[in-house]
This record gives structure tokens, C-alpha cells and sequence, in this order.
């Protein structure tokens, strides 16, 4: 090796070692995320608990306040947002992983009004692996470090307009490759004159994480009327086949944005009939190539093969399973299969997700209602229902229960975290920490 190609050689370890050590690094056992490390409802983690009892609980640390949002893990440690006991303040809180030790809490936003049948503490935290960002439904969005130290604040209604929907926002942002992404799909409309709406306000940014700064802010046009505007899901990414974008669904349709500009790619109309009162919950999920979504109130599931410059009716969906699934669950995807959860009649639908085709239906036995998203890991699926039940089952090839543990608490609408061979579960009243035996 010659002397100029040795010290081209260093150079070139010396800034991979510069880049690699100061690029924001999510680890394979990280939630980052309310849809886990793969934006899907999965993680890789194995040694997780079966069927298991109370003795499998490591910790537990009560909360402030409820709350609908979902914990995150970073590292060994755990990060939740919250109401204050009083419901007039909103929270950020930092766990120690194993111990369960409150390192941080911090007031955040305060002389809070609260939606009705929801809470502004309801957007889950995310990290991009070097900051902790946290949304609140008053539109407040805090950039911290791990030590909970601010780096950035913004509030969108502020800047951008108005988010409020009825039942009060809910979306929680989207880091994706060194980009922090935000969805407000709402409408402004007057009750009264069911007629009177404008789209005007709605529209998906992408914002510099390290400094809040918008990269491109991008109207996200609907014509649907009254409640059909309001959307409570979140932007997931799709990464597939060269194309990097960002999908959104709400306002009577599924948005495709390409991630460096916000160019509209393409869209699909899920409201053929153009129906009124069709506020939108679950977020949709890629597997693979496709996109999969839902008609709002858990009526029927699409599947969505994307192609540029498309403006897709419903009828156009690769595949529509007849049959009504989930009304808030977001589904989950693994391994060629799409598990969508009917939270009211606690059943468990498995679709082929290429076909649409059932391959069969579970029926969960849990002590009541199912608002959270189900989460998947080592061939086992969690959820939480509502009176803060911890259900725990056996899916892929089969549908088998192994447990319901009964951990308290009203009323319980929050995703399980899945990290370091360990459940993280929020319920109403505490944080818990379990353990396989």
C-alpha cells in the first residue's frame, strides 16, 4: 500500500468514525417508537413472557396522571408523557429501564383544557436515537436531550393553525431518516352548517430535528365534509423499491408524500360514498410493497399497491376484505401476514396481506373493551384492554391464548413497548416492567 493510499485510507476511517459517532443511533433492542423499531407493530426481541402471572412483574411506578400515549425505550431507559393529577398540566417523565427509578419529570405545558373523551397527553413520544421528542394535543412540540434538557419548542398552532379536532389531537410524529415528520389531517367545520368546511389548515411538514426548522411544509388537500376530516392517526414511513416516502391516511384518503420534498405521489380514496361521520383512528401499515388501511369504524380493509402519479378509487385497492375489523387498533404486519384487531368484539383477524384472504380469526377472552394497538414479538402478540388487562397470545400460523393478567387502572387505551427482552406497559395509573421467568 502506497503512502497516498494509506493516508486516503485514514482519512476515510477518521470521518466514518466522525459520522458514525455523531449520527443519531436507534439500537436493535430500542421501541423508538409507538409502532415499534419497524413502524409495523414488531420487534425482533426474543425471550419475552408467554404466559405469565403477577411474580413476572420486575417493577412498577405510578403516574402522574392518565394517559392514552404510548412509552418509548432508548437505551435503559424509558420515556412517557402525562396529565398531571389535576388534569391541568402535561408531563414528561425519563424511567430507568431496569430499576424502575424516576430519573426526570418535568412540566412542560400548563392551564390545560382537555378534549372530551380524550386527553392532550395522548401523542406518544418518539426518538431519532439522539433527542426525545414529545407532543401534547395543545400543539406544544418539546425537542429534548436524554437528560430531558430542551433543545427545541415549537408550538403548531402557533405557527401553522389550528389542530384542534373534537376529540382533541392525537397524531404522534414520525422520525425517519434524519427527519422529524408531523401530520395535522383536520378540517375546520361548524356543526351547525354541516356544509362549512375548509380543508385550508391540513398538511404534513418535515422539520430539521437538531433545530425544529421546517425542511418543506406540504398542504394535504381532502374534500370530505364534517367529521370525515378529522383524523387521530400518525404518518408512517414507506421504503421500498427505491422510493422513500411518507404515508398519511385521513380526510377520505390515503396520502402518499415523497420524504425529501413532499410531493404528493400518489392517493386512494377510501370514502367511494363520500359518508359524513367518518373520523379515522387506526393508522395504516406497510408490508413490504403494499399499503394497507382501513375504513374508519372498522369497516372494511384495503391493500394498496402504490404507483406514482396514481389518484386511486376504493374500488382500484389491490384487495378489499369484507368484513368489519378495527375502529382504533392500528394493524400490525410480519412475515406476509396483516393481524387486525376488533377491539368492541375482541376479535383477532389474520389476513394474507398480498390477498386479503383470511387465514383465520381468534377470539381474545379479556375482561373488556381493546383500544390499544397490539404489538408482536418472538411469535406473540400483546395488548391492553381498556379496564388495564394485559392479554397475551400465541399468532402466525395459529391463534392460541396464553394469558390475561389484570394490572388495574381506567381507562387504559396506551401500546405496549417491547425492549430488552421486556414488557413496558402503561396503564392508566403506572408504568410496568415484565419479565419471562
Amino acid at each position: 500500500m502506497s503512502f497516498g493510499t494509506f493516508r486516503s485510507l485514514t482519512a476515510f476511517l477518521l470521518l466514518a468514525a466522525v459520522v458514525f459517532s455523531t449520527s443519531p443511533v436507534v439500537h436493535a433492542a430500542d421501541w423508538p417508537h409507538f409502532r415499534g423499531p419497524n413502524f409495523n407493530g414488531t420487534s425482533g426481541e426474543t425471550g419475552l413472557p408467554g404466559a405469565w402471572t403477577d411474580d413476572n412483574i420486575l417493577w412498577r411506578t405510578p403516574m402522574p396522571g392518565i394517559s392514552s400515549a404510548s412509552p418509548i425505550v432508548l437505551g435503559d431507559r424509558v420515556y412517557c408523557t402525562s396529565n398531571s393529577a389535576d388534569m391541568e398540566s402535561l408531563e414528561a417523565l425519563c424511567i430507568n429501564r431496569d430499576t424502575g427509578k424516576i430519573i426526570w419529570r418535568k412540566t412542560f405545558v400548563s392551564d390545560v383544557e382537555q378534549p372530551r373523551r380524550n386527553s392532550m397527553a395522548s401523542p406518544s413520544p418518539v426518538t431519532d436515537g439522539e433527542r426525545i421528542f414529545f407532543t401534547f394535543g395543545s400543539g406544544d412540540l418539546i425537542a429534548t436531550d436524554p437528560d430531558g434538557n430542551v433543545q427545541w419548542s415549537k408550538n403548531l398552532v402557533d405557527e401553522y393553525g389550528p389542530i384542534n379536532q373534537q376529540f382533541g389531537y392525537s397524531a404522534t410524529p414520525l422520525p425517519f431518516k434524519g427527519k422529524l415528520y408531523v401530520a395535522i389531517m383536520r378540517g375546520q367545520w361548524d356543526r351547525a352548517k354541516l356544509d362549512d368546511f375548509t380543508d385550508e389548515d391540513a398538511y404534513v411538514i418535515s422539520l430539521d430535528p437538531a433545530s425544529g426548522d421546517v425542511v418543506w411544509r406540504t398542504h394535504r388537500s381532502s374534500d370530505g365534509h364534517d367529521e370525515a376530516m378529522d383524523s387521530y392517526t400518525s404518518p408512517i414511513p414507506y421504503d421500498h423499491g427505491g422510493v422513500t416516502a411518507i404515508i398519511t391516511q385521513g380526510g377520505n384518503y390515503v396520502v402518499s408524500h415523497e420524504a425529501t420534498t413532499g410531493k404528493e405521489l400518489w392517493r386512494q380514496n377510501h370514502n367511494p360514498e363520500m359518508g359524513r361521520m367518518w373520523r379515522l383512528i387506526p393508522a395504516p401499515v406497510v408490508a413490504e410493497d403494499l399499503v394497507i388501511g382501513v375504513q374508519p369504524r372498522g369497516l372494511k380493509p384495503f391493500g394498496i399497491r402504490p404507483e406514482a402519479g396514481r389518484n386511486f378509487t376504493f374500488d382500484e385497492s389491490l384487495w378489499i376484505f369484507d368484513g368489519k375489523t378495527t375502529d382504533v387498533p392500528t394493524p400490525v404486519y410480519h412475515e406476509g401476514r396483516v393481524y387486525l384487531l376488533n377491539g368492541v368484539r375482541k376479535l383477532l383477524y389474520c389476513l394474507e396481506a398480498e390477498t386479503g384472504k383470511e387465514l383465520w380469526v381468534g377470539k381474545i377472552e379479556a375482561d373488556s373493551r381493546i383500544w390499544s394497538s397490539p404489538v408482536m414479538a418472538e411469535g406473540k402478540m400483546y395488548c391492553l384492554t381498556q379496564d388495564g388487562q394485559v392479554v397475551t397470545m400465541a399468532v402466525g400460523e395459529r391463534f392460541e391464548m396464553l394469558s390475561a393478567v389484570s394490572l388495574g387502572g381506567k381507562e387504559c387505551k396506551s401500546s405496549i413497548a417491547i425492549s430488552d427482552g421486556k414488557l413496558f406497559v402503561r396503564t392508566s395509573d403506572a408504568l410496568y416492567c415484565v419479565a419471562a421467568g
